[in-house]
């Protein structure tokens, strides 16, 4: 019985850590598009920008990804 409790404690430990960790991740990696959007858009860098809004209506298609391509396509506007 206590193998048994500790092998689940060390799953659910497991679990709850790679639940973080890929929370983390994704945070991370928006804030790397902001600041690549940031730096592309005073350089009027259009073509980072093309591949930017190409990726963000792949990965999130319908308004969710309308509402960001709209973000980045005003960040280049006023930057450029």
């Amino acid at each position: 019985m206590l193998k048994d409790a500790l092998a689940r404690f060390g799953a659910a430990d497991g679990t709850s850590h790679s639940r973080s960790l890929a929370f983390v991740l994704s945070l991370v990696l928006v804030q790397g598009l902001i600041v690549i959007v940031g730096f592309a858009a005073p350089l009027g860098s259009s073509t980072v920008s093309a591949v930017v809004v190409d990726t963000i209506q792949t990965a999130a298609p319908g308004s969710a990804g309308d509402f960001l391509t709209g973000a980045v396509k005003q960040a280049n506007t006023v930057g450029g």
